[in-house]
């Protein structure tokens, strides 16, 4: 979300979806990198301290984008703190999966996934609203001191969860020969790299969906109804995470309702796609499509969580994020030339 509002607020400056896209691409780029790396960095330090790490070093590039911002910077050097934040940006998403596996226990897991998605998603509704009432008031400089704070208030918050040892199996190896573990593992696990390709496939959808609204509804409805549409978006994912955090154990039937979600989530992007339907139609449709894609992110990281073994999950799990980058990575890419296909009726 973060990422897209930073697109947001340069496509608006632009009008151009390349630079709308440039801005997602710097930002998720050095994270895809150096992804592969997380993994071992989090094993090698803790899930907590790589959190605390990343958290601050990305809330003093939130201070440096404000002062860019404020300075009235060239849009290239925007992408200087961009590509800092998307480098730490890298560690997040492992180390949080993997400090939920090692707090809770295992027939908990998607229903913790959900209650930290259900936090997530209630800053997804908000933000939107407190940005645009500030807008009018403040300089977007000024703005961007609010994450700034946030990031920062992880960090602190962070330090006084119960601090967890470096795995000593993972932080007497060499990096190579870590990842060689790990590659050897996921070879012996065929039903893992499907489901990695599997996910990789439904998320470059989904993120190409979720790239591509932003411009186009900007210039179809405007500014007022993209913030309804972010809003719903936002909405949408808040009751999956609620419907998530109140499953029951859903044992060995994770594959199965992961496929299901797929297939749902297809029909309704295909129903996304009739430019007959009216701006109401749209609102509902996406309420529904991102409620499913809570659900279908919470379950499949419980999944990862519980069927990884301890001294290796970080590590996996950051390929497991490594595939979701790749597929925000690809939506941005096919962003620009699709935007243009659908404005131009090509599509």
């Amino acid at each position: 979300m973060c990422i897209r509002d930073r697109g947001i607020w340069i496509y608006q400056d632009t009008k151009s979806i390349a630079s709308f896209t440039a801005v997602g691409i710097a930002a998720l780029l050095p994270a895809f990198i150096l992804t592969p790396l997380a993994g071992i960095i989090i094993d090698r330090t803790s899930p907590q301290r790589a959190l605390q790490y990343s958290s601050s070093v990305m809330a003093l590039g939130w201070l440096v984008l404000g002062g860019a911002f404020f300075l009235d910077a060239p849009t290239p050097l925007l992408y200087i703190p961009l590509v800092v934040m998307g480098a730490f940006m890298s560690l997040q998403t492992p180390a949080y999966t993997a400090l939920i596996a090692e707090l809770v226990e295992p027939d908990k897991y998607a229903n913790v996934n959900g209650q930290f998605g259900i936090l997530a998603a209630v800053g997804g509704i908000g933000s939107p609203f407190v940005a645009g009432f500030l807008i009018g008031y403040v300089d977007v400089s000024w703005i961007c001191l609010i994450p700034f704070i946030a990031l920062l208030a992880q960090a602190v918050g962070l330090s006084r969860l119960p601090s967890h040892a470096p795995h000593s199996q993972v932080s007497d190896e060499s990096v190579i020969a870590s990842i060689k573990k790990v590659l050897k593992y996921m070879k012996g696990r065929r039903q893992l790299l499907l489901l990695l390709m599997f996910g990789f496939m439904v998320n470059s959808v989904a993120e190409l969906a979720g790239v591509v609204v932003t411009p186009l509804s900007l210039d179809l409805y405007g500014e007022n109804k993209t913030g309804i549409l972010m809003t719903v978006a936002g909405i949408g994912a808040l009751v999956g995470n609620i419907v998530l955090s109140e499953l029951p154990t859903l044992g060995n039937t994770k594959i199965r309702l992961l496929f299901i979600l797929n297939v749902v989530q297809g029909g309704l992007l295909i129903l996304l796609t009739q430019s007959s339907m009216s701006f109401t139609i749209v609102v509902s449709v996406m309420l529904i499509f991102f409620m499913l894609e809570a659900l279908y992110d919470g379950i499949d990281t419980s999944y990862w969580q519980g069927e990884v073994p301890e001294d290796m999950r970080a590590i996996i799990l950051s390929y497991k994020s490594m595939s979701s980058l790749l597929a925000m990575l690809v939506a941005y890419v096919f962003a620009a030339p699709l935007v243009a296909s659908i404005s131009s009726g090509n599509l």
